[in-house]
């Protein structure tokens, strides 16, 4: 399968030449990082992660210990405790790296919190996090001997945070990079940077949230392993210089969900849906007054239209449309700049019904109603 675009823009040739700066950093293969240092034993790891994005720099480091065991000798994984979902809370839902540590057949361990939470007898040369979500305590960073390393797919110090990618969405960024950092022992993601992507990889105007995610992370997995193989986590460590602009790049909350209507385009209502799980806004009629009262609308499934219906409708107007080839009964939604079908709509204090079944269900199929 042919690599997409924005994989050919974060995949550079790994025998660029090196060339070194004033700050006796180096360049290479799109990356800017501190000076090369050996390693006298191989690094028994402690690696703490989550999510996909973390899983994929732990499958990177595996290889890498099965290729290389005299610069990787072992690698434990640490990890949340399964979380409490749904309405009642009542069903667990497995953190995603536990079935990856399973598969790769490394020993596992779980945590709450770290107050409670009792180090292994094994002792570990260096802890890795990766989209771990809790906040490695000074002390056991302290008790490894070459600390810990994180990596953060930003060019920090912009987007400190937990959703930068999200944010480098949210805010039509054209640019963005991965860090690798170390572990501050008093902050998230102030440590000293090792190595970083120079120049920033530019973000296709229409790459999806799931196309950058992956992409970044295997950038973020490929540069962890060159830091390792490079020992720039040794003592002294020399930190790369850079000149990004600090910033924050806080949870998303249920605000980014809220649609804009006289701001958002079609593409950024399918994009927020896909990165978001989903979108809401406010269900009325079209000759509302701005105070009268409406109920909050649920909407997911968003697809932005490659077809343009015939009709005359303002924005955030919608209509019951029947197709015959495919034969499909649609929901179609007015964006300021284009149209969007909506996969199901669950108005509040009703259950979430498919978007086509639901606009058919109304009087008049969606003629005098409106999202506001």
């Amino acid at each position: 399968m042919g690599k997409s675009k924005l994989d050919l823009l974060l995949y550079t040739p790994r025998f660029a030449r090196i060339t070194t700066t004033r700050n006796v950093h180096r360049h290479i293969c799109g990356r800017l990082f501190s000076t090369a240092k050996s390693i006298t034993s191989p690094l028994r790891i402690l690696f703490a992660g989550s999510d996909d994005f973390s899983s994929t720099s732990l499958k990177a480091l595996h290889r890498e210990h099965e290729c290389n065991p005299s610069l990787i000798s072992s690698i434990d994984v640490l990890c949340r405790e399964d979380g409490r979902v749904g309405r009642n809370r009542d069903k667990l839902k497995e953190v995603p790296i536990k079935s990856i540590a399973r598969d790769l057949d490394l020993p596992l361990h779980t945590i709450n919190t770290f107050k409670t939470w009792q180090s292994p007898s094994t002792p570990f040369d260096l802890i890795i996090a990766v989209s771990f979500g809790l906040f490695i305590p000074a002390s056991l960073i302290e008790s490894f001997p070459y600390g810990g390393l994180n990596v953060h797919p930003s060019l920090l110090p912009r987007y400190r945070g937990a959703a930068p990618i999200q944010r480098t969405l949210l805010n039509h960024d054209r640019e963005t990079g991965v860090t690798i950092q170390t572990l501050d022992k008093k902050r998230f993601d102030h440590g000293a940077i090792l190595m970083q992507t120079s120049p920033p990889l530019p973000v296709p105007e229409d790459t999806s949230y799931r196309a950058l995610h992956d992409s970044l992370a295997e950038h973020g997995a490929e540069m962890l392993v060159e830091t390792l193989r490079r020992g720039l986590f040794i003592p002294p460590l020399s930190p790369v210089i850079t000149t990004h602009a600090a910033s924050l790049a806080p949870k998303v909350t249920t605000e980014d969900e809220h649609i804009v209507w006289g701001q958002w385009s079609a593409r950024e209502l399918q994009l927020r849906v896909e990165m978001l799980g989903s979108v809401w806004t406010e269900l009325g009629e079209e000759a509302d007054t701005h105070d009268a009262p409406r109920k909050r609308a649920i909407l997911t499934g968003i697809r932005v239209l490659d077809w343009e219906p015939e009709l005359d409708i303002g924005v955030g107007c919608f209509r019951y449309v029947k197709r015959k080839s495919p034969w499909e009964e649609l929901m179609v939604l007015r964006c300021r700049d284009g149209w969007v079908s909506v996969g199901a709509v669950k108005v509040e204090g009703k259950a979430a019904i498919e978007g086509g079944t639901w606009i058919r269900s109304l009087q008049k199929r969606g003629v005098g109603r409106k999202f506001w």
